[in-house]
This record gives structure tokens, sequence and C-alpha cells, in this order.
């Protein structure tokens, strides 16, 4: 079994994914296509923490997802909740990854391009693949298990029939700086370059597509006040629009992109939702 984070970062991702689905759901969209640039297991444990240790980012951390789990508990308020509470046992874990969640709220044919680097997770995920209920309810699924620059390319997407596309990334974070003033060395990271890579996957598709892409550090000057804009210019000459737009904290948020399609009212609409369910935890 795999870990995760068990975070603020975990409940931003997914809640902001199960809004997507669910928005996606009501357009009448029949087939999807899910594509994912870091995976995880199928189900995953969260890192230890030393509860003690009050004061360290991991464990502050750590308190909204625990807090979380409690409110779902005694009364799921949102389809993120109920779809993790029908995934994990009843006190939330071990936690369900990006598929799952898909898997759980899209009723509609659904086909998956997963793409894990992690040699021991890639190998939950294609076990998983091979269980009798999952290549019953996936019209098509495809496993990728190097990294995601790699397996989430145009010819991988347009081999997929589908009538909707939903792409999440989530990197560790998203830097800024170019070349001179940073290196490549971490993948785990995306970078602006990395941009032109989403776009020439998609480029030439003409139907819906919801791009996810989450950040999860600010770490070496990369504050939401850059990391925004520097990845809705470069997406907008590619006809994506900013459309989504989800803070957990300073350090974390989540941005959806769409192109041929609309899902909330204004951009903020998203925001003010996740800011209510919070308040709710």
């Amino acid at each position: 079994m795999g870990l995760c984070k068990g975070n603020l970062g975990n409940l931003m991702q997914h809640w902001v994914l199960c809004e997507i689905l669910d928005e996606l759901s009501r357009d009448s969209q029949t087939h999807l296509l899910f594509a994912c640039s870091h995976s995880m297991a199928p189900w995953s444990v969260p890192q230890p923490v030393d509860y003690a240790q009050d004061q360290s980012s991991r464990t502050r951390s750590r308190r909204p997802f625990d807090a979380a789990r409690q409110a779902m508990i005694r009364q799921p308020r949102s389809l993120f909740e109920y779809a993790w509470q029908s995934l994990s046992s009843r006190d939330g874990l071990p936690y369900p990854s990006s598929a799952l969640f898909t898997w759980q709220v899209w009723s509609n044919q659904l086909s998956m391009l997963l793409c894990e680097a992690n040699d021991s997770v890639a190998a939950e995920i294609e076990a998983w693949f091979g269980l009798p209920e999952t290549t019953e309810r996936l019209q098509r699924h495809q496993l990728h298990d190097d990294d995601w620059r790699t397996g989430i390319t145009n010819d991988a997407i347009t081999s997929f029939e589908s009538d909707v596309i939903v792409a999440e990334f989530d990197p560790m974070r998203f830097e800024h700086h170019g070349i001179d003033e940073c290196s490549r060395d971490d993948r785990a990271v995306m970078y602006p370059e990395d941009l032109d890579v989403v776009i020439d996957a998609f480029d030439g598709i003409e139907k819906p597509i919801v791009l996810q892409i989450s950040s999860y550090s600010a770490n070496n000057n990369n504050p939401h006040r850059i990391v925004e804009p520097a990845i809705t210019n470069r997406l907008s000459g590619a006809g994506f629009t900013l459309h989504g737009r989800v803070e957990a904290d300073g350090n974390m948020i989540s941005l959806v992109y769409v192109r041929d399609v609309s899902l909330w009212p204004t951009a903020q609409t998203l925001g003010d939702r996740f800011a209510a369910w919070r308040a709710g935890s």
C-alpha cells in the first residue's frame, strides 16, 4: 500500500476533482478520458507525523486532513466526502487516489491514462487495473510507468475514444524560474517548458478539455501571485481559460483551465465553494 501526504493538499486536490466531474456529468458528457501525471497508489495511508510537534509544517497540514475525516464520519456534506466514504473504511483510511475518486464519481463510460514513475506504486496501479471489476468498468486503460512528460502525449491522448478529457497535473510545485536560475534535476516539479508538453498533448483535439494543475509549495520564491499568471499566460495561447482557482493556504493552490466547455459562473465560484466547505469541516 502506498503513502500519501494526508494533508490539506490532498483535500484540495480531490475536492476540486470531484467538483469538476460533477459539473461535467451534468453536461450530458458520456465518455470521459481521465489522464493523471502523478497517479499515486489506488489506496494509501498518510505518512507518519509527530503530533507532539505542533509547530512543524507537516503536522500543521495534517490537522485539517484529520478534521475532515472526523467531519465526514459525523455527516458528509459534499460529493468529495460521499465518494471518500464509499471508497474507504468508516474513518476515511486508506485514502483513495484520483483514479479511484474518478471511478466512484463518474457514472458514465470511463477510460484512464495514468502515469507513475515510482516502480512499487506503478505495480499497485497495474494490480488494480488487472482486477475483473476494473477491466469491466473501464472502456480502456493504460499505465505509463515512467515520467508523465513521455506518457501524456498527443499520440497517447488521441489513441483513446472519448467525448471529454480531464487531465490532472499535480507536481510538488510549479517552478517559474528559467533554467539559468533553477536546475531541472527534480522531475517531481513542473517547469515553464513543461506547459509546452501539456499544450502539445492536446493540440488539435476538438472536444471539451479540463486541466487541473495543482502546486503544493511556494518554495524558491514561487508564490501564487507569480505562479498563477505564469501558467495562465502560457496556456491561454493554446485556447485554455482559467476557470477555477482554489487556494488552500499560502503554499497550496489548484487551478482549473478549460477549453470548449464551461463549468461555473465565474472563476471565483469554485474558490468560494471550497472556502465554505472548509468552514464547515
